[in-house]
């Protein structure tokens, strides 16, 4: 019922029993919206089948939630690495959150992707003249193939304590 109301005029097509040929569900919400769906989906797994892994992008990761989140525990999500270090307050990352405290992390993975736009001007010739050289930014490891800058992002999952960084 909650979820048919949160949908709005969207239709949702739902059968009250437990899935088990489901691996994994991604959930490409808000914060707001995943907090609201990821109980929904813990309740209705059967408690014999295997944990089903919730996925989402960087946007259930918030300032409110930087350390950790009870709510969201195992969902696993996309990150800009600058935002997962636990590094001292010498990363450009973290000096520049600690020196805006009303940033949301949104703005800090667009300042991380223009502190590595001015330092992958130092590197585009050999990014661009030797095939599998890469540089790791603080928006990511990034790699220019054909012309065109290609970004790969870190990956880490929700805990009840902290965010954990996925090797």
């Amino acid at each position: 019922r909650e979820v048919k109301i949160a949908a709005g005029k969207i239709i949702v097509d739902e059968q009250e029993r437990s899935r088990a040929d489901l691996d994994a569900v991604y959930l490409p919400g808000n914060l707001a919206q995943v907090r609201l769906l990821k109980p929904f989906i813990d309740v209705n797994l059967s408690p014999f089948a295997p944990p089903l892994t919730v996925y989402a992008n960087s946007d259930v990761h918030q300032r409110s939630n930087r350390f950790g989140d009870a709510d969201l525990k195992g969902i696993v999500f996309t990150e800009t690495p600058a935002l997962l270090s636990n590094e001292s307050a010498h990363d450009p990352a973290t000096q520049w959150l600690t020196l805006r405290s009303d940033a949301s992390l949104n703005e800090a993975r667009l300042f991380a992707m223009g502190y590595d736009s001015i330092s992958l001007l130092n590197h585009a010739i050999a990014l661009t003249r030797f095939r599998g050289v890469d540089y790791s930014g603080l928006s990511g490891v990034l790699e220019l193939p054909y012309g065109r800058v290609q970004r790969t992002l870190d990956w880490a999952t929700f805990t009840r304590e902290n965010v954990q960084p996925i090797e």
